[in-house]
């Protein structure tokens, strides 16, 4: 028993580290989406305390940038009551003011049993490659509208050639 025990205590503190050592936040929630447990990764994620989040639903903690950001927090939530896993972007303001883009993965929480008893989340701060790519986005249309503008520019001359050409070879 004592084996036992001990080897119990030896996984608990391997998972404790793995948890608290990930790159990535994670949440977990119960079946009316109050929160049971989160690590320290996602409290310095969204820049709010461990201690202020448990017991709180997301949507009551987490600051959106968007209304629209809210109500899909709460469809994912009612997704995962039937069972479906899924990921999706937010963007987020911190307490201070700072916004961030965060790619959550949720997938429903079971017990030994296989019944549905809340929401597990995996959040990762994607705000670096959210600017990139807005940045990326921001310089095709810039090179977009630098190409429509270099075509139309050399439209008029081509023509003038064009036209010359057709003259030269009509008097030959």
């Amino acid at each position: 028993k004592k084996e036992t025990e001990e080897a119990l205590h030896i996984s608990e503190l391997r998972y404790k580290s793995l948890v608290d050592k990930m790159n990535e936040g994670l949440i977990i929630t119960d079946e009316e989406e109050k929160t049971l447990f989160v690590n320290e990764r996602l409290s310095q994620i969204i820049g709010i305390s461990r201690e202020s989040i448990i017991g709180k639903k997301s949507y009551e903690f987490l600051q959106v940038a968007h209304a629209d950001y809210q109500e899909l927090i709460k469809h994912k939530s009612s997704l995962r009551k039937e069972g479906v896993a899924d990921e999706y972007e937010i963007e987020l303001v911190k307490p201070d003011g700072e916004r961030i883009w965060v790619l959550v993965g949720g997938a429903p929480n079971t017990d030994q049993f296989g019944h549905i008893n809340g929401t597990i989340a995996i959040i990762t701060d994607i705000t670096d490659r959210k600017k990139a790519e807005l940045q990326l986005k921001k310089t095709n249309n810039e090179l977009d509208a630098f190409v429509y503008k270099a075509s139309h520019d050399l439209k008029g001359p081509l023509a003038s050639i064009i036209g010359v050409t057709n003259i030269a070879r009509d008097e030959v």
